[in-house]
């Protein structure tokens, strides 16, 4: 079966990244169990790495549950990370999936996944964030029915 919810994460840059976190709902956190996991490493210059799960009776009821990936720069100690939350819906009432995105300046002061403004957007990690990492970092939202997939294309910066 494939994947309902999906995070993908394309590297263009020449930076390969480290994982940091990396979580998903299974069947202890609800009916559902992941499909693909990322490796520990985004490698530099065309890597792909994907978070993907499945759920199971998704027509009855389905939520709450997140799945999320976060990557560091290995020299700037830069983070950045995405998150997919679906809320509790039943019979397929309720709030729609979405992403909500993390980043810090390598002090460790983001441990929380946040919405952006319009998360049936694309969004772009912000300027000074990106300068400073040598990053940038592109989120890109497919929603279809009950399904959500985000590309996320890293590539290096240029001002």
């Amino acid at each position: 079966m494939a994947p309902d919810y999906i995070i993908k994460f394309h590297n263009h840059s020449d930076v390969a990244l480290n994982r940091v976190e990396c979580f998903y709902p299974t069947f202890s956190t609800g009916p559902a169990r992941p499909v693909t996991i990322p490796t520990d490493h985004l490698h530099a210059n065309g890597g792909l790495e994907t978070l993907g799960w499945e759920v199971i009776l998704q027509d009855l009821a389905s939520g709450p549950y997140d799945g999320a990936v976060a990557w560091r720069h290995p020299t700037t100690n830069h983070l950045f990370g995405v998150q997919i939350h679906v809320p509790v819906q039943i019979f397929h009432i309720g709030t729609s999936p979405y992403y909500q995105v993390r980043h810090d300046n390598g002090d460790g002061s983001s441990n929380y996944y946040t919405p952006v403004e319009e998360a049936g957007k694309a969004w772009d990690f912000p300027e000074d964030w990106s300068k400073a990492s040598g990053l940038k970092v592109r989120v890109d939202p497919v929603a279809g029915g009950q399904k959500l997939e985000v590309n996320v294309t890293i590539s290096k910066y240029k001002a």
